[in-house]
C-alpha cells in the first residue's frame, strides 16, 4: 500500500498516464492481499457438523475476487490511456516518474519472489497466481520507465501507449490466473496428481490393485476418494488394516491431503469392479 501511495503522489506530480496505470495496478494488488489473508485465516478453522469439509473453499472465493479486481483495474487503466490519446497531455517531472517506475519494479519483484516461494511450499494456486501477478507488475513498471524515457526524447504519445501496453499486460494476467483458478474451482484434478495417488497406493503392502480415484481441491488443501482391491481370502479386519495403511502412506506423501476415503474390493481377474454391478446403472 505504501508503494502504491508513493507512486500515486508521483503520478500527481508528473501527470503520466502510464504511471497512473501502474499505480492502479499496484494498489489493486495491495488491496486484494487483504481478502487472501482473510481467506487463509478462515480456512484454518476446524470443520463443523454443517461444514464437514472445513472452510478451505473460502480461499478459492478470495482468488475469484482477486481475478475480478484485476479485471476492473484493467478496464480503468485502458480507459484512462485512451482518453489521454484523444486529449494529449505531456507529463511533467519525468525524472521523478522514472524513479517511481524503478522503485515499483524492484518492490514488485521482491513481493513476487516471496509469494511464489510460499505458494509453492503450501501448494496454494491463489497465492502462486498472485506471485506471477506481482512479477508481471515488475515488468509493467519497467514499461513506465521506457515510456517516460521516450517522452523525454520527444515522443509525447509514448506515455499513453505505454499505458495501453500495461493494460494489455493486466488482461493477460486475468487470462493466466483465470485459466488455472476457474478449472480448479469447478473441480479439475491434474493427471500427475491422480497418478501420484495411484503409485503410492499400489506400493502399499496388501494392495492387489487400484481402481477409480477422485481428487477434489478446496483452496490449497485436497480430499481424495479411491477404490483398492485386496485378497478375497482375508478378514474384514485385515482389509481395514490395509486401507488404513494406504491412508497413512498418502497423508505422508501428499502434504496437501486433508483426508482420503478408501473403498476395498475383493480382488478378481474378471474386471476391476465386478461387485459394483448393482449400482452401475446409477452412474
Amino acid at each position: 500500500v505504501r508503494l502504491a501511495s508513493d507512486q500515486l503522489t508521483m503520478e500527481w506530480l508528473t501527470g503520466s498516464v502510464a504511471l497512473l496505470a501502474d499505480t492502479i495496478h499496484n494498489l489493486s494488488d495491495a488491496l486484494v492481499a487483504l481478502p487472501l489473508w482473510f481467506a487463509f485465516s478462515i480456512s484454518k478453522r476446524k470443520p463443523t457438523p454443517h461444514y464437514p469439509y472445513g472452510f478451505y473453499r473460502v480461499e478459492d472465493l478470495a482468488g475469484l475476487g482477486v481475478l475480478l479486481a484485476i479485471f476492473a483495474s484493467g478496464l480503468w487503466t485502458g480507459w484512462e490511456s485512451i482518453e489521454r490519446i484523444i486529449n494529449p497531455k505531456v507529463p511533467q517531472n519525468i525524472l521523478l516518474g522514472i524513479v517511481a517506475g524503478f522503485v515499483g519494479g524492484l518492490g514488485n519483484e521482491i513481493v513476487a519472489r516471496y509469494r511464489l516461494k510460499v505458494g509453492k511450499e503450501i501448494r496454494s494456486l491463489a497465492l502462486m497466481a498472485e506471485g506471477h501477478h506481482a512479477r508481471m507488475d515488475a515488468l509493467t513498471s519497467l514499461g513506465v520507465v521506457v515510456g517516460l524515457g521516450l517522452v523525454a526524447l520527444g515522443f509525447p504519445l509514448a506515455d499513453p501507449v505505454a499505458g495501453l501496453i500495461i493494460t494489455a499486460f493486466i488482461f493477460s494476467i486475468v487470462f493466466e490466473v483465470g485459466k488455472d483458478l476457474i478449472p480448479r474451482i469447478v473441480g479439475k484434478a491434474d493427471a500427475d496428481e491422480i497418478e501420484e495417488i495411484r503409485s503410492v497406493a499400489n506400493k502399499t503392502e496388501g494392495v492387489e490393485g487400484v481402481g477409480s480415484i477422485k481428487l477434489q481441491w478446496l483452496g490449497h488443501r485436497c480430499f481424495a476418494d479411491l477404490c483398492i482391491s485386496v485378497s478375497p481370502l482375508i478378514s474384514v479386519s485385515e482389509a481395514h488394516r490395509i486401507t488404513e495403511g494406504v491412508r497413512h502412506e498418502l497423508l505422508h506423501h501428499i502434504p496437501a491431503l486433508v483426508d482420503v476415503t478408501i473403498h476395498a474390493d475383493p480382488h478378481t481377474e474378471e474386471s476391476p469392479d465386478p461387485f459394483h454391478d448393482l449400482t452401475a446403472h446409477h452412474f
